[in-house]
């Protein structure tokens, strides 16, 4: 009666010559081996179904040595979806008939799943599939537990339900339609070869008394799957990480609450993604918000979410430091930030429109430590896409790695994001190599005296703490609006380009960058150029238009005529030859020295030199190369004119005496007498300007 059921089948959707035997647990392709209870002879067909390798199951022939797919199985045509093929013998599969599923299969790359379809017992099976529904007592209370089986993938209501499953043979599927309610965190767990290594798994036990386990299937998993707070989404996290494969994880609305736990440095750790050996592309992991997803802090300096590794995709994540302190939202930075003994890399990282907020820090980023040899941990081609970092103390720090040289986090930025609110600093460049922040919103960053003693939107160091570089840094097309400080800048190789709202008056520059140029006239003074500067039409320098300009290895001045002056290279403007034609009561001089150099915020004319005085005992006047500006000095006993303090030979001993500055002229006076006839009198000092309108 049976084989008459199959017959009719095999008119309907064609079936394949039956096999002798079918596997139960992954097997080796290759000679003569125990199948399900017998032992293979050469020749004989084996329906192999339980490949850890899906693309490897289908129907071979045994043989002493490697097994070949049969003949009438080696195309997607021979083994399209719903094909059967009945088995002979064994102790589990004896009599049953299984069904291709998989839709026009590429032979050797495609998974190929098999199912249960059927035995030859089919008022048997009918009776399994009924579940004791016959008897209207049985079928109300199973109803009233949820269960909800069926003989092919048997499905439940909960997995609790689902674990107390207890068959003659175990199914290779069993379906959940949610974790401990029906409706919430639903799964399908295929049929394992062993325990599973992570928490998305399931066990039964057979009626006989054995036990199966199962994995939960597929790559695209569910918080939900594993519960309901923060250590659910690791669990999913952990499990997509161990089947190796990529794939995607889902976080549903609703508020997770997320504590840390301890790892190998100071901070706590909520989630991680832990990092991997290699960067490979088909391992790729988004972790995806749903509307309304929130992750909330439960623990003081904790990292919400870390990332340690590779190739990671996170989309609109919400994350809420919840009234904690020292809370990290999230951090692309090794599993233990301090070790200094391996190499890691944490790249190609990209955050999707953020909203990170009342966290201590916004954005992390960390290379992880230099190690012996050419090998060097990495941290690059990290980019921050759009989003919002509100109330954070800090809302990008590019920090420093763990040892000496360790690289910097380079080749990144953010394009599009927003940082303002009860904010300290906005973006912190303390060890960064190459990064561009395109289209920056930094506001109302004004708040506090730490991690800096003046709040600042953005901060370029020289060189980091662990000597790498933290140069080329880019930060193109800003908006600054009320804040302390806008920019903080020591490195020469940083450039600002088309900043909106920039005011000079908001800006340090301990080393001048490599270009500012901005959209307004609000430049301060104080703002000068360095070798190689380059400015584009419409940039300003102290509120002037500058035309297309470029000076390489120079510096610039602008008088007050708005006259541009370039001087030498190292801030020097040509030497002021000093002549008996331009100094009094000299007949000649000897040793000269005379240059413009700048200090600080001013240029200064230093001169030295020696003469023979025409008479011993009048005044020296020095015709100054640059009118004085005397407002820069104060009037000494309010009858004396402006001073200069200076040194003077007279031929018998040093002197400290002060010059009389006027408008044009610097009067020194001998005290005593001058040397006449010898060149041994001598006059030092110098004359400060300001560094611009000279």
């Amino acid at each position: 009666m049976a084989r008459a059921a199959t017959a009719a089948v095999r008119l309907l959707t064609g079936e394949r010559e039956p096999v002798r035997l079918a596997t139960t647990a992954n097997i080796t392709l290759y000679g003569l081996q125990t199948i399900d209870s017998v032992l293979t002879e050469v020749g004989d067909r084996v329906l192999v179904k339980d490949q850890t390798a899906g693309a490897q199951n289908g129907i071979y022939t045994a043989s002493a040595g490697e097994w070949y797919r049969a003949a009438d199985a080696r195309t997607a045509r021979t083994m399209q979806k719903g094909t059967t093929v009945h088995v002979q013998e064994g102790t589990a599969n004896n009599s049953r008939t299984y069904a291709f599923q998989t839709y026009q299969p590429v032979i050797g790359t495609d998974d190929i799943v098999l199912t249960f379809y059927q035995s030859d017992d089919i008022v048997g099976d009918m009776e399994a599939a009924a579940g004791g529904f016959v008897d209207a007592a049985a079928a109300s209370a199973a109803q009233a537990l949820g269960a909800m089986t069926t003989v092919v993938d048997p499905q439940f209501s909960t997995l609790a339900i689902a674990q107390a499953y207890s068959p003659a043979v175990a199914p290779d599927w069993i379906r959940t339609a949610g974790l401990t309610v029906a409706g919430a965190g639903g799964a399908t767990y295929a049929k394992a070869a062993s325990q599973p290594s992570h928490a998305g798994k399931l066990q039964i036990t057979l009626s006989g008394g054995a036990t199966q386990w199962y994995e939960i299937a597929g790559t695209e998993l569910s918080a939900a799957q594993f519960g309901t707070t923060g250590a659910a989404i690791q669990a999913a996290i952990t499990c997509l990480v161990a089947k190796a494969k990529g794939g995607e994880v889902l976080i549903p609305a609703g508020d997770w609450l997320v504590t840390g736990q301890s790892s190998g440095d100071s901070q706590l750790t909520g989630i991680v993604v832990p990092y991997s050996t290699q960067i490979d592309p088909e391992k790729r992991i988004a972790i995806r918000f749903s509307r309304g997803a929130v992750l909330k802090a439960n623990s003081n300096n904790m990292i919400v979410l870390r990332v340690s590794d590779s190739l990671i995709d996170i989309h609109e994540p919400i994350i809420d430091g919840n009234g904690h302190t020292g809370v990290w939202g999230i951090a692309v930075v090794p599993e233990d930030m301090d070790q200094t003994t391996t190499r890691v890399d944490q790249s190609y990282v990209n955050i999707f429109n953020p909203f990170i907020t009342e966290c201590a820090e916004g954005v992390v980023y960390q290379a992880g430590p230099r190690v012996a040899g050419p090998a060097d941990s990495a941290c690059f081609y990290n980019w921050v896409h759009g989003g919002h970092l509100y109330n954070c103390t800090r809302g990008v720090w590019r920090k420093a790695g763990p040892n000496a040289n360790a690289a910097t986090v380079n080749a990144g930025g953010t394009i599009g994001l927003r940082i303002g609110g009860t904010c300290n600093t906005g973006i912190d460049n303390e060890a960064a190599g190459g990064n561009s922040d395109i289209m920056t919103g930094l506001e109302s960053i004004n708040d506090g005296t730490s991690p800096h003693a003046t709040p600042t939107a953005y901060r370029v160091i020289q060189t980091a703490s662990t000597g790498a570089d933290n140069n080329d840094n880019v930060l193109s097309q800003p908006r600054f609006e009320s804040n302390t400080r806008d920019i903080d800048n020591a490195n020469a190789t940083t450039m600002i380009v088309d900043a909106k709202n920039l005011s000079g008056t908001k800006c340090l520059f301990t080393t001048l960058p490599r270009a500012v140029s901005s959209g307004s006239a609000v430049l301060a003074p104080q703002i000068g150029m360095a070798g190689g500067l380059q400015y584009q039409s419409n940039a300003y320098l102290a509120g002037l238009p500058v035309a297309v300009l470029r000076v390489l290895g120079r510096g610039i001045e602008i008088d007050s005529t708005d006259v541009f002056k370039i001087y030498d290279k190292g801030f020097e403007w040509a030497d002021f030859a000093l002549t008996v034609a331009n100094v009094t009561n000299v007949d000649s001089i000897g040793v000269m020295l005379s240059k413009y150099q700048r200090t600080g915020g001013f240029v200064e004319w230093h001169f030295r030199f020696r003469f023979d005085a025409t008479t011993n005992n009048v005044d020296v006047v020095i015709n100054l190369p640059r009118a004085a500006e005397t407002a820069l000095y104060t009037t000494t006993s309010g009858i004396l004119a402006m001073h200069v303090p200076l040194f003077i030979h007279d031929g018998v001993s040093d002197v400290a005496r002060w010059g009389v500055l006027g408008a044009t002229t610097l009067t020194v006076s001998p005290g005593g007498t001058w040397n006449a006839g010898a060149s041994t009198n001598e006059i030092h000092g110098c004359i400060r300007y300001r560094e611009q309108g000279v």
